[in-house]
């Protein structure tokens, strides 16, 4: 296990990792990025084996509860780390009036305001709704679904300019090689059509062009990407990721 894995599963889980891997330098948080994705296929993994393991009880025939609390271990993994940031985004993308500055100041506001509060109901809510139809369908979808929504956020980060000066993102955009990163993505998108056929195919197409929508409104709201916008957007790949995988089922 790197260095740069460890910081990976440090920052985005509350997954325990060694004391002793827990010193890092700003070269190491900075080559971590590459690791987003693996720490979403072992995001998935765990998941994929808690519902494993609930299907053993009586929920095996109560798919929403089963997706509830499928949802509910999505969310102690990651700590909310990510809802955290989609909530500030709405925040901000509300209470900014179009305004750079003030958006970023608002998101930057530890304070949750109403649109943190729907946005992070509403996306919950769609993500339990469409668990439970997509645990009937195939479970191993909980591998791709993390997966790829680390993979969006590490093209966001790759092709898009950091909109502050400096902060929690700061270091996941600067050095980064494209070469790498586009390596990266082709593997997983074969991987994920080599696994799942043409749906596979259809879900990376469908989540490339939401990150790459979402990224245009970045562009045009606050100049570029920071922690809370690149984290929600794994929550809205994630949420909408499902949704795409029951729209071409």
């Amino acid at each position: 296990m790197t260095k740069p894995l460890c910081f990976a599963i440090l920052f985005l889980t509350r997954l325990p990792v060694p004391k002793a891997w827990q010193h890092f330098d700003t070269q190491t948080q900075r080559q971590s990025i590459y690791w987003h994705p693996v720490v979403g296929l072992l995001i998935g993994t765990l998941l994929f084996a808690f519902h494993h393991s609930l299907q053993s009880t009586g929920l095996a025939n109560h798919p929403l509860p089963t997706a509830a609390l499928v949802a509910l271990a999505w969310i102690l993994i990651t700590g909310g780390l990510h809802l955290d940031g989609l909530g500030d985004s709405a925040d901000g993308w509300l209470g900014g009036y179009g305004d750079k500055e003030r958006t970023l100041a608002i998101m930057k506001d530890s304070h949750s305001g109403a649109a943190a509060v729907i946005a992070i109901s509403c996306t919950l809510l769609l993500k339990v709704c469409a668990l439970a139809a997509v645990l009937q369908i195939n479970p191993f979808w909980l591998l791709a679904t993390p997966l790829l929504a680390r993979t969006c956020s590490l093209l966001l980060f790759s092709t898009t300019t950091y909109a502050r000066s400096e902060g929690l993102g700061t270091p996941f955009s600067q050095g980064l090689d494209i070469g790498i990163i586009a390596s990266l993505t082709l593997i997983i998108a074969a991987s994920t059509a080599w696994f799942y056929g043409l749906q596979g195919i259809g879900l990376c197409l469908c989540l490339f062009i939401l990150t790459a929508g979402l990224r245009h409104l970045m562009m045009q709201r606050i100049d570029g990407v920071t922690g809370d916008t690149a984290g929600a957007t794994i929550e809205i790949a994630e949420a909408f990721g499902l949704v795409f995988i029951l729209m071409l089922s």
